[in-house]
């Protein structure tokens, strides 16, 4: 009888008890989701009060224009203050939504509604994405910022793409809740020497195949796609500028590259200057590029086979076709200004930091912020933002955050800043007997960005919409492993998702 009774006792308590059992605390990931509505919708409010009053105050139309004024009478100039102001206030999308899973996480309340709220977030989230790729397949260009006869629609994706993007994504979500089928994609994807050849020579094949196009010499280039013989002035006047006896950041305004001059220079003052050496060192430098993303991939998917399967549709939307046909294409492949100009700096800063992270080298990587000054002067727009990258993703894969080995890396930042100040300052005094002028970088970044020349309005809904939540969500989720205290092997994917948000 009393041993009835306290069994009878044992499952009330039990009953009782497991609704506080269903109960747990909140993971960060998915505070994550719990508070990027109200984020997004706290920040949705702020762009929309607070962008023309901003724009009005700290994006004002400049007193002074650089351009020159017919292209301001021709309508090719814009400015945008309010959208400069709004893009601001969305730069806070990141450490907004980090900060508040971080807190709402540290709390740790304990509820049985998260999954489902985390759910109702990500459906959320999903039907905005289809709505922004839906209005970008509509928005209409108005003529008078495209300059042309008639107002006409810029396809970004085509059905054909869209359909498959979401056809693989519905493959890598069913594959992944099936732990069969992730036991096959980890033997697919397994290292042998036989799999890394014929990753390395796919890959190499692969990126040959698109940058042939780009190649031409001084009697093909009449047959190129015109919108290449329309801007290739523009790039190659920079390398061209000097063996003509000017010098960037001294007495020549570089629209793109202040240093890529040099070696594009270099390389025609060896093999002739011709438009084929010319073509040749800028995709060599492209190739270069590609390399060392393709090892960026080695290092985050573990192997040559899975740095492969990342590598194709990475090239593949790198390359896109602006405008055709195929066989003679335009893109950013032969757009000399993107690749390599602007981004191999980047992604050579990419690699290198993924490997230092993989490695746990101990020295303080005043080489690597050598380098990223370097690439800042370059290109003061992409290579800060490469710079900034770069520190974020070594703070976000540190194991000591302490203060004091976080002053160790800025002061290892600011010696590597040094040191590339110096290098370039001996460059120009060598080729050109002067330094150099610290305000010409800023012109043409000021030209296009301040003053508006040639910007096109964005629509309020649209894939920039998609781009902006992707990299949110790229530093989101780079937080989020650090909070959840990913394991050591997982730093270089934490440091990859972290520098990509940033960058």
């Amino acid at each position: 009888m009393s041993t009835s009774a306290s069994a009878r006792g044992t499952v009330a308590r039990g009953n009782l008890a497991s609704p506080a059992r269903a109960a747990r605390a909140l993971t960060p990931a998915e505070a994550a989701w719990l508070v990027a509505p109200a984020c997004a919708l706290l920040l949705l409010a702020a762009i929309v009060a607070l962008g023309p009053p901003l724009g009005r105050a700290l994006f004002a139309p400049p007193g002074d224009w650089t351009i020159w004024r017919q292209f301001v009478d021709a309508r090719f100039v814009q400015l945008e203050p309010t959208e400069h102001a709004r893009y601001a206030i969305a730069l806070l999308g990141p450490p907004l939504v980090c900060g508040g899973a971080l807190a709402l996480a540290r709390r740790a309340p304990r509820t049985t509604l998260a999954p489902g709220l985390a759910t109702a977030s990500q459906v959320a989230l999903l039907l905005f994405v289809v709505a922004c790729v839906v209005a970008q397949q509509r928005h209409l260009y108005d003529s008078s910022f495209t300059n042309e006869r008639t107002a006409g629609r810029m396809v970004v994706l085509s059905l054909a793409t869209l359909a498959v993007g979401v056809l693989l994504a519905l493959l890598a979500g069913w594959a992944s809740q099936r732990p069969r089928a992730l036991e096959r994609a980890r033997a697919a994807l397994r290292e042998s020497p036989r799999r890394r050849a014929a990753a390395l020579a796919l890959a190499a094949l692969f990126a040959l195949l698109w940058l042939l196009t780009a190649f031409n010499t001084d009697g093909t280039i009449e047959l190129a796609n015109q919108s290449v013989t329309d801007n290739i002035a523009f790039w190659s006047d920079e390398a061209f500028s000097l063996l003509g006896g000017h010098a960037p950041l001294v007495d020549f305004h570089a629209q793109y590259g202040h240093l890529w001059a040099y070696v594009a220079a270099g390389g025609m003052t060896l093999f002739g200057a011709s438009l084929a050496v010319y073509a040749a060192v800028m995709l060599a430098g492209t190739a270069g590029a590609l390399a060392a993303v393709f090892a960026t991939f080695r290092h985050v998917a573990g192997s040559w086979v899975g740095a492969l399967a990342l590598f194709l549709p990475f090239t593949a939307t790198s390359f896109y076709m602006a405008v055709g046909p195929l066989e003679n294409r335009y893109g950013p492949a032969n757009l000399f200004s993107l690749f390599p100009i602007r981004y191999a700096g980047p992604y050579a800063l990419l690699w290198l930091v993924v490997r230092r992270v993989r490695r746990g080298t101990a020295r303080p990587p005043i080489a690597l912020f050598a380098l990223a000054g370097l690439v800042a002067i370059n290109n003061l727009e992409f290579g800060l933002a490469a710079l900034g990258a770069s520190l974020l993703a070594l703070v976000a894969a540190a194991e000591d955050r302490s203060p004091r080995a976080l002053a160790r890396l800025g002061a290892a930042a600011a010696t590597g800043l040094a040191i590339a100040v110096a290098i370039v300052s001996a460059l120009t005094l060598a080729v050109a007997g002067s330094l150099p002028h610290p305000r010409m970088l800023t012109t043409f970044p000021s030209i296009y960005g301040a003053e508006g020349f040639g910007l096109l309005p964005m629509p309020s809904l649209g894939l920039h919409l998609v781009v902006y939540v992707t990299f949110v969500a790229a530093i989101v989720v780079a937080v989020v492993r650090i909070a959840a205290g990913c394991e050591p092997a997982e730093a270089p994917l934490t440091a990859a998702l972290a520098w990509a948000g940033l960058f």
